[in-house]
C-alpha cells in the first residue's frame, strides 16, 4: 500500500478555506456584475421617447425611416414602452407605422403591446390594437397560426 504524502497547506488553500475570503470575493464579482449591465442597460432615444411621450421625436423619426420593430432590453419596442406608459397618441402613430402589437417582449410573461394596454386598461389602445389586429390578421399570409376570430 502507497502511503500518501501529506502537502503543506499554501496562503491559497488557506484562503480557500476561509469563509471571508469567499464573501469578499463573491462581493467583487456582483460589484463588476453591476458596473457591467449599468453599462448596458443604455435606452435608446427612441425608445425612452416611447416611454416619456416625446411624440414630435417619434413623428420625426418616423418620417426618417426609423425601423419600428426596434427592441431595447427585455425585447421591448417603442410600441411596448408607449403602451405601458399610456401615451395613446404614440400607439396611434406607431401602429400607423405598421408597429406589430402582436410582437411579445422577452421577459417571463411574454406580453405583447396589446396585453399592456389591455393591463393598463387603456381602452382607446385597445381599441386601437385590436383594430391593427383585425385589420392585418385577414391579409396575414400565414392565417393558420392564428385562431379564428
Amino acid at each position: 500500500m502507497a502511503q500518501r504524502s501529506v502537502q503543506p497547506r499554501t496562503e491559497q488553500s488557506a484562503n480557500a478555506a476561509n469563509p471571508q475570503g469567499t464573501i469578499n470575493g463573491l462581493a467583487r464579482a456582483l460589484n463588476a456584475y453591476k458596473v457591467y449591465r449599468s453599462k448596458c442597460r443604455h435606452t435608446p432615444r427612441w425608445l425612452s421617447s416611447a416611454k416619456t411621450g416625446n411624440l414630435e421625436f417619434i413623428q420625426r423619426r418616423l418620417r426618417e425611416g426609423q425601423d419600428v420593430e426596434v427592441a431595447g432590453d427585455w425585447g421591448r419596442t417603442a410600441l411596448w414602452m408607449a403602451a405601458r406608459s399610456g401615451h395613446t397618441a404614440i400607439v396611434a402613430e406607431l401602429l400607423a407605422a405598421g408597429a406589430n402589437p402582436d410582437l411579445g417582449d422577452s421577459g417571463l410573461d411574454c406580453m405583447t403591446p396589446l396585453h399592456v394596454v389591455a393591463w393598463q386598461g387603456n381602452v382607446e389602445a385597445v381599441r386601437l390594437t385590436n383594430l391593427y389586429l383585425s385589420i392585418h390578421l385577414s391579409i396575414y399570409p400565414y392565417p393558420s397560426i392564428y385562431p379564428s376570430i
